[in-house]
């Protein structure tokens, strides 16, 4: 008589997390599945990767670009729809970009959803990126629609400069998200702060009111919070001048942990994430940090439609 091994539930779960190690699944937020996650780790693996010129001694690419891309929403939502990969735009543009242009999708990038354009950093030239949404148009299926998610018949694009002189102003804008991981836990910079210096307080005596009573009384130091943030993260790439907050906002994530064998989340967490846009004015200190600073982006989840660096040169 065959002997049948029942799975035992920690053995499938090492072997979940052998899986995703082997794809390097990113890192989802609310209402990405882990089926999407699937899905985009199968794009990775079967798109040909490209491979680009690097200098001498295995250093960055020679070049990079700044590309911009006319973005039709529409068939965007229907895309990610159809591949159940949620509704995010950000997250959906990436998902898009590394189907079609494999490793050398634009990254950082910021989704212009007023104007349906996206801007976007890649080592890339123009003619690799026309050849790759050629050779996406002879897709069948639901990825049949990729093509008609970037509009224009051809790619806007500018050779960004391969060496930044120190002393150089630009004025700035960035899309960020000003937030800390502390072990496996991100959370907004200013909350992050806020409940240590309580904790702080609680201990020497001097407040023993609730973490809400203490943000409240701090409330008005979120900018200068923010503000300070960003300077760390431009150290010492660059000096930063007159920052101000033009926007910001916060967005709700749901992070899901494993699910039973219904197929349901075990355990859900609703987190919220502050989405700031910076503008300014910067001097170049350090050239060779500012270029890794551009080339890579400003603060977490670049991947993901924050944190590219917007320059203009000041007159």
């Amino acid at each position: 008589m065959a002997a049948h091994a029942c799975r035992s539930p920690q053995r499938t779960r090492r072997r979940r997390r052998s899986r995703d190690r082997a794809l390097r699944l990113p890192k989802l937020g609310c209402q990405h599945s882990r089926r999407a996650a699937l899905c985009v780790a199968r794009y990775n693996r079967t798109t040909p990767s490209a491979t680009c010129r690097r200098r001498k001694g295995g250093g960055l690419p020679l070049s990079l670009n700044m590309i911009c891309l006319d973005l039709n929403l529409r068939a965007l939502s229907i895309w990610g729809h159809q591949r159940r990969l949620g509704d995010d735009p950000g997250y959906l543009v990436h998902a898009a970009t590394r189907k079609i242009f494999g490793e050398l999708g634009p990254q950082p990038f910021f989704v212009q959803s007023e104007r349906s354009r996206v801007l976007g950093y890649t080592s890339a030239d123009e003619t690799f990126l026309l050849r790759s949404l050629e050779n996406c148009r002879s897709n069948e299926g639901p990825d049949s629609l990729l093509p008609t998610v970037f509009n224009l018949p051809e790619i806007c694009s500018r050779v960004m400069p391969e060496q930044w002189s120190k002393g150089s102003r630009y004025h700035f804008s960035v899309y960020c998200r000003p937030t800390i991981r502390r072990g496996k836990v991100e959370s907004d910079v200013w909350l992050m702060k806020n409940y240590f210096a309580c904790e702080e307080a609680r201990k020497n005596g001097t407040f023993d009111g609730t973490i809400h009573e203490f943000r409240q009384l701090h409330k008005g130091e979120i900018e200068e919070t923010y503000r300070q943030w960003l300077q760390r993260r431009f150290a010492p790439a660059a000096e930063l001048r007159n920052v101000v907050i033009a926007g910001s906002h916060s967005s709700y994530l749901t992070t899901r942990s494993a699910k039973d064998h219904r197929g349901a989340p075990t355990h859900s967490e609703r987190r919220s994430y502050p989405e700031t846009t910076f503008v300014g004015e910067l001097c170049v200190t350090e050239p060779q940090a500012f270029e890794r600073l551009v080339r890579h982006g400003v603060g977490r989840h670049c991947a993901f439609g924050f944190g590219m660096l917007l320059l203009k040169a000041v007159q």
